[in-house]
């Protein structure tokens, strides 16, 4: 008997796409003009299937020479079709070779991206990627990205690999369930001290350099995601612990600062936006983890009592700061806001408290109703 035929090559006979076809497609796409556009549009999802495609729209996204709108909507693309195509389908799709030699170029390029709306949608489309792939078949994703951080040859390399670790970061924390978070749990204690390190390092610089500023507060983004998703137990990291003791520190130094009215390209700008996400990294640890949050609730509770206390005065005296609708001194006075409310309403802290109440009731009922000692015997002398 013969043996069956091996089974058909989906990719096989797929036509090609040439750079200067896609480029003019992508030009037709941004068209005002809905004869011109809408046909454009179909036969850019028409070739979503195609094993080529992804890597053809990097290519133009990252070509120099072609116009800005059409690289950003090559990124854009590339993103939905990574959505949609990445997983394996019997139909088309990436196949594994492309998608290893896309994966390390997508890394490489997004760290070199000038321009901040292709860099965004380029990081998604990786934050897309890790979602499916980390960390069995892209071990090397977070290594990749934190040597690439403190490696970088600019200060261009290092603030775009940030923005592409925010991105997986929170990409991967969305997956709340299953062994995504069980992975993101293991990884994240190497990366939040890395993380911890660069911040403490930045921070001193942040009022006067822009670029530790603007490091400063991307950091924090990742870090506040990291807090809350990958350690189950914030009281037992000592990482965790120092951040939140110094943090605390850097909200009572700038609170001062939040008065004030910065520009909003200044470094005093970025340094207010990173207290007020300070103040959010609490809330949110509190919220997530109550108990094991206990040991810092009694400082931070003071901090927020105190800023509520103060508030009428600043109000009526018209020390309210911003500029441009930011009024920095009134989120945090919300965010303080939030936190007693928090607190007010944890279950998890009444039970404890209703707990210690009882023993303590317990304890001195017990002493209050315990017999009374034994009349001494005849021939012992009494005690005064």
């Amino acid at each position: 008997a013969s043996s069956p035929p091996p089974p058909a090559d989906p990719h096989a006979g797929a036509p090609s796409i040439s750079h200067a076809q896609l480029v003019s497609v992508l030009e037709a796409a941004l068209d005002a003009n809905p004869a011109r556009r809408q046909p454009a549009e179909q036969l850019l999802q028409g070739w979503e299937p195609l094993p080529s495609y992804p890597s053809s729209l990097h290519a133009v996204a990252t070509e120099p020479t072609v116009g800005t709108n059409q690289r950003w909507l090559a990124a854009v693309c590339l993103k939905n079709c990574v959505t949609r195509w990445w997983r394996p389908r019997p139909t088309g799709g990436v196949t594994e070779e492309e998608k290893a030699a896309l994966r390390a170029a997508l890394l490489r390029s997004t760290g070199e991206e000038a321009l901040l709306p292709i860099a965004k949608q380029a990081a998604l489309a990786v934050a897309k990627i890790s979602r499916i792939d980390w960390p069995h078949k892209w071990p090397e994703l977070l290594p990749t990205l934190l040597a690439q951080i403190q490696q970088g040859a600019s200060d261009l390399t290092r603030t775009r690999s940030l923005l592409l670790l925010h991105t997986v970061v929170k990409e991967l924390s969305a997956r709340v369930v299953g062994p995504v978070r069980r992975h993101l749990q293991e990884a994240s204690p190497q990366v939040f001290s890395f993380l911890l390190s660069l911040w403490q390092s930045a921070h001193p610089l942040s009022l006067e350099n822009p670029i530790a500023a603007e490091t400063e507060l991307i950091t924090l983004k990742i870090m506040r995601r990291l807090l809350v998703y990958g350690f189950s137990r914030i009281d037992l990291s000592s990482d965790a612990t120092a951040f939140l003791e110094q943090g605390l520190g850097v909200l009572q130094a700038r609170t001062a600062l939040l008065v004030t009215s910065p520009d909003p390209n200044s470094p005093h700008h970025f340094a207010c936006k990173s207290a007020l996400k300070i103040a959010q990294c609490v809330n949110d640890c509190q919220h997530s983890s109550p108990l094991s949050f206990s040991p810092f609730l009694g400082p931070f509770l003071s901090f927020a009592l105190n800023r509520l206390q103060a508030w009428p005065e600043l109000n009526a005296g018209g020390g309210r700061g911003g500029i441009a609708g930011v009024d920095f001194i009134e989120k945090l006075t919300i965010r303080c806001i939030l936190f007693v409310t928090n607190v007010l309403a944890c279950t998890q802290y009444h039970a404890r408290w209703s707990a210690s109440k009882k023993g303590a009731a317990a304890e001195s009922s017990g002493a209050a109703d315990a017999p009374p000692p034994p009349p001494p015997r005849r021939g012992t002398p009494q005690t005064r």
